[in-house]
Formats: structure tokens, sequence, C-alpha cells
């Protein structure tokens, strides 16, 4: 009975003993939270309790706080210095390894985390500044096929991929989309699409607004007898809305157009480069991004070629998606009786890949 007693009796003090080997945070309404806090950026405090969950409490709400744990202080000014913290409302004291005791002012703390916290912030730091080359890579692709049979039979095939990586310093951008589609009636084959479009593109921050690009864009259209498109390009561009929600780029440069058609037509042309790249992010789930290119002919005055894209993606999961796509390719001086615009609208599943900063 003595045992039983005694081994009750240690169990019940490692329970009671529980929270205080856990984070306290007090609130100015005399509520306290026990478990660990994780970092304290902005004026939000982020908790990971025992019964709620991770709980965010604005930093005006706190009346003081006691660490079990160490925690990592960076200042306004700069200064970083982790230890177990205490806090009473004018300011917090750091107890530092050494056992040296540093006051701070409440009003001076820029960012608060944990150990744990700050590694997984600085890894993220490292992959941002100083990324390989294989890393920090996002993007998606669609496949959309389409097959219909009676008296004729027609099947479409639409490929459309990208992918880019994006730093503090630089942005690579790749694309490929492909279109093939053809109909058979009384024993005639005849395509009615067939085309091709790649190109990638190098962007290098100047400054946080301003940026310089250079790239290739190369195309193939069997139906206007294009065989090959070859554009390469540079010039500035100009980061006008940076929001979270609305970004917007605006470029312009000069290119060179070489175009090699099936007919033994061959041409070259200078040109100008205007545009823009727009991303609006209408909730969490729903996106629209736009990118539009104006390449006015310097050496040939009066031809000009312009291209539109456009995309409206809905977010079913981290992977997939469902997109409704527009683009518009026009070239004012086609080859023969061809027409000046060729216009594809695609919707479907979209699979994504690559985290999202």
């Amino acid at each position: 009975m003595k045992r039983s007693s005694t081994l009750f009796l240690i169990v019940l003090l490692s329970v009671l003993s529980v929270p205080a080997l856990a984070d306290q945070v007090y609130l100015n309404n005399g509520d306290r939270l026990t478990g660990k806090i994780v970092k304290k950026d902005g004026d939000k405090l982020v908790v990971e309790t025992h019964s709620m969950g991770t709980v965010s409490i604005a930093w005006a709400d706190v009346k003081s706080i006691v660490s079990d744990e160490q925690i990592v202080i960076k200042t306004k000014d700069g200064e970083q210095m982790s230890g177990l913290v205490y806090s009473d409302g004018n300011g917090v004291e750091v107890t530092t390894s050494t056992d040296e005791t540093v006051h701070i002012a409440s009003d001076k703390i820029d960012v608060m985390r944990s150990e744990d916290e700050q590694k997984r912030y600085d890894a993220e730091v490292r992959l941002r500044e100083h990324p390989k080359l294989a890393e920090l890579w996002t993007g998606f692709a669609d496949v959309g096929f389409s097959l219909t049979s009676g008296n004729s039979t027609t099947r479409a095939l639409n490929i459309n991929t990208r992918a880019q990586r994006e730093t503090v310093r630089n942005k690579i951008v790749f694309y490929f989309n492909a279109i093939q589609a053809q109909s058979k009636s009384r024993g005639a084959t005849v395509a009615t699409a067939k085309g091709a479009w790649t190109g990638v593109r190098y962007d290098r921050n100047i400054n946080p607004r301003l940026f310089v690009y250079g790239g290739i864009d190369l195309e193939h259209d069997r139906m206007q007898k294009l065989r090959l498109r070859t554009v390469l390009g540079a010039g500035f561009g100009y980061k006008a809305l940076v929001g979270k929600r609305i970004q917007l780029d605006v470029f312009g440069g000069a290119s060179a157009n070489r175009e090699n058609y099936y007919t033994g037509l061959k041409r070259f042309s200078a040109e100008g480069t205007v545009g823009d790249d727009l991303k609006i992010r209408l909730n969490s789930r729903i996106r629209f991004n736009q990118r539009f290119s104006f390449y006015p002919s310097i050496s040939m005055p009066g031809r000009v070629r312009a291209v539109f894209d456009s995309s409206l993606q809905s977010d079913i999961n981290n992977w997939l998606g469902w997109h409704l796509s527009f683009t518009d390719r026009y070239n004012s001086y086609p080859t023969g009786n061809l027409k000046t615009n060729d216009v594809l609208m695609s919707t479907g599943l979209r699979v994504k890949f690559g985290k999202k900063k």
C-alpha cells in the first residue's frame, strides 16, 4: 500500500510539473497560455499550445512571458542574442548561456524565434540567397486531349508547361507549349493545327525595382508554313507593383527576329519590345496571370507582332488545380493568304510542382 501511494505521488508530481517545463504567456485579460513560443514577427506572437494547437496573439495583448527554452531575439538595431526570456510588460530580460542578463525595451524587439524556428528561418534564407541551380523551381504542366467520332473523326492534343526559379537576385523562366489537331472525314485527313513554342528568359535585379533581362524564343507553326522563328531579345524591366496580391512588371528593349519558312522564304528583322507581366491573387485559391509582348519592327516599319497570354487558375489542393487559358498570337505580315491571328483557348486540370514562397 505504501509503495502504491509513493508511485501515485510520483506520477502526480510529474503531471503537475509539465506546465512548469513549458513557456508561459500571460495576457492582459488574465488568461494564460502554456506551450512553446514559436516566434514573434511583426505585431503577432505565435504560440504552440498543448490544447489549442498553434495560436496567434496580438503582441499588444501580451502582458508578460516566461520561456523555459532558449529564444533567439533580434533587435531593430540588428543585434542578435539568445537565452531564456522573461518579460513583465516593461521590456524583455534575456539570460544568456553565460548567465549574463540583458534588458531590451519592448519597442526595440524586431523578431523572436525559438531555436527550431530560427534554424528553419536560417535554412530558408540560405536557400533564397545562395540556392543551388536545382533548387527553388516551381511551375505547372497541363495536358489536354479531345476525341470525337462519327461521320468525321477529330483529335486534338495540347501541352502547356512553365517552370520558374526566383531568388532575391535573379529569375529564370522556361516555357513550352504545343498543339496538334487533325480531322478525318471520308478517308481524308486534314491537319487543323500543328505548332510548338518554347523559350527561356533570365532576369537580373539591379535594385529591388529595376532589372535587366535577356532571353530566346523559338516558334514552329506548320499551318503558317513557319519552319522556325528564332527571337533573341534583351532590355530593361521595372517592378511597378510588388504587393502581396498584385504584382506588375513592365519591360522594354530590342530583339532580333529570324524566320525560316517551308516555302524557302527567309526573313530577318530588328524589333523593339514592350510588354507587361501581371499577376493577381484574387483569394487564397484563385489566381489570374496575364502577359503581353508587343514587337514593332524597326528594320521593316509598319510590321508588328504581338503575343498575349492569360490564365485563370483555381487550386484544388497543393498539387492540383483547374485552369482556363487564352492565347492570341498576332503577325501583321503572314505569308500567303494566311490570317494574322492564331487564337487558342483551353481548359482542364493543371498539375503543379515546387513550393511557393
